[in-house]
């Protein structure tokens, strides 16, 4: 009796067959289920708009390497703040700022870009949250268009 239990459980080659078929269906159903708990949303709603209109931001960026000695735009931390300082000589600025956080779309936000008397425009570090945020700068000056981009570690 005990050897036909024996042979019963012997491994031969259909018996591997039959363990790697098991395996290997149960790997597809972990990696469907991890697949489907991923967030697969784009950088941009619009990204194909953003695209076509590259040259255009490029263009900016130009404008800004350029004419940087009467157009510089840095950026400093200050205690609880960020600090966007312009030179200056700026002349009369308006834009927006474009805080852009990559690993979560729904943190991003539009400031309106309004300079102090020391051109200067600030934001406290309470409106980001904690990670790597990206600032993009467009503004106007003196009717050219200018545009910055700066990383941000918080």
């Amino acid at each position: 009796m005990t050897e036909i239990i024996k042979r019963r459980w012997e491994w031969n080659f259909g018996t591997a067959i039959y363990a790697f078929l098991i395996c290997f269906i149960a790997m597809l159903v972990t990696v469907v289920i991890k697949s489907r708990s991923v967030d697969h949303s784009l950088v941009y709603d619009d990204y194909y708009d953003k695209d076509i209109h590259y040259q255009n931001q490029y263009d900016k960026l130009q404008n800004y390497n350029q004419n940087i000695e009467s157009n510089k735009l840095a950026m400093s931390y200050r205690d609880q703040y960020l600090d966007f300082i312009f030179t200056q000589n700026a002349g009369d600025v308006n834009g927006k700022i474009f805080f852009y956080r990559p690993s979560d779309k729904s943190m991003d936000f539009v400031k309106d870009l309004k300079l102090n008397d020391l051109q200067t425009y600030s934001i406290s570090k309470d409106q980001l949250s904690t990670g790597k945020w990206k600032a993009k700068v467009e503004w106007q000056s003196a009717g050219v268009d200018y545009y910055k981009e700066f990383e941000i570690f918080i």
